[in-house]
């Protein structure tokens, strides 16, 4: 997915939220039921549109599909002793590190300011520079927080920190790890051999199941419309009584109130 951005030129911020949907979407959901390369797809389409980076559905369409930026900024003060080069190198490792966390189940277990330090972490490792300042910052703010929610029982702020960097660089080896093409193929054909017949529409029992949607839906169309014919006829009864009722009263009248009728009328 982090490719396919990357070949369209989509900012990281829309290949980062096309893989927390992607992966949130089969929180719920099994790749049984659903094609992975179609979500994949649907997911890079709406983290266009959430991230502001539109592009029409005819032209995502029309597409040959064969990350945030990590902060720059000097967060140690050792960052100081680094030339150009130096920060470039930086910030390369601090990226592939949070490339590497976005392919993993870290955006979901936990906050993307955890992660992002994590990131930077990395990129200071890489050149060999301590981010152990900025990390007992961090803390400090934390000791804060904790201090005013009272949480007497929680771990002291800089030990669960860095136990949650530590399995954050866990989390990131595992996704840094090269992916064979092999196991990727035998996954795809295991997938499709596995897929759920009745949400394939090429499958036998995918149009047995449509048919037989549609017969139902036919009978339910069917008792409405006898349900309905025979509360007309009910109708048409009731009222066909009243009228001869209304007439056989009508001939059963005495005849001297017919002849008192008739003589009102002459005069």
């Amino acid at each position: 997915m982090q490719q396919v951005c990357k070949a369209l030129t989509f900012p990281d911020k829309v290949a980062a939220a096309s893989l927390l949907f992607f992966k949130r979407f089969y929180l719920t959901f099994s790749s049984l039921d659903h094609d992975p390369k179609n979500i994949m797809l649907t997911c890079i389409y709406l983290a266009c549109k959430i991230e502001e980076s539109y592009i029409g559905a005819d032209q995502f369409c029309s597409l040959d599909l064969g990350s945030w930026r990590a902060d720059s900024s000097q967060a140690d003060e050792a960052l100081h002793k680094l030339d150009a080069a130096g920060i470039d190198k930086a910030r390369g490792a601090a990226q592939a590190a949070l490339d590497a966390l976005m392919l993993t189940d870290a955006p979901l277990m936990y906050s993307p300011s955890l992660i992002a330090l994590a990131a930077l972490r990395a990129g200071f490792r890489k050149v060999e520079v301590s981010s152990g300042k900025y990390i007992a910052h961090v803390a400090s703010k934390q000791q804060e927080v904790a201090a005013s929610q009272d949480m007497e029982n929680a771990a002291p702020p800089h030990e669960q920190l860095m136990s949650e960097l530590s399995e954050l660089d866990k989390l990131g080896q595992e996704g840094a790890a090269p992916v064979d093409d092999a196991e990727v193929r035998k996954i795809d054909r295991k997938l499709k051999a596995c897929h759920n017949p009745l949400l394939d529409p090429d499958s036998a029992l995918f149009k047995q199941h449509a048919a037989a949607m549609q017969q139902q839906e036919q009978d339910q169309r069917d008792v409405k419309w006898q349900q309905k014919h025979a509360t007309n006829q009910a109708k048409a009864a009731e009222l066909i009584g009243q009228v001869s009722s209304s007439v056989t009263q009508s001939g059963d009248e005495p005849a001297s109130h017919k002849r008192k009728r008739s003589d009102e009328h002459i005069e």
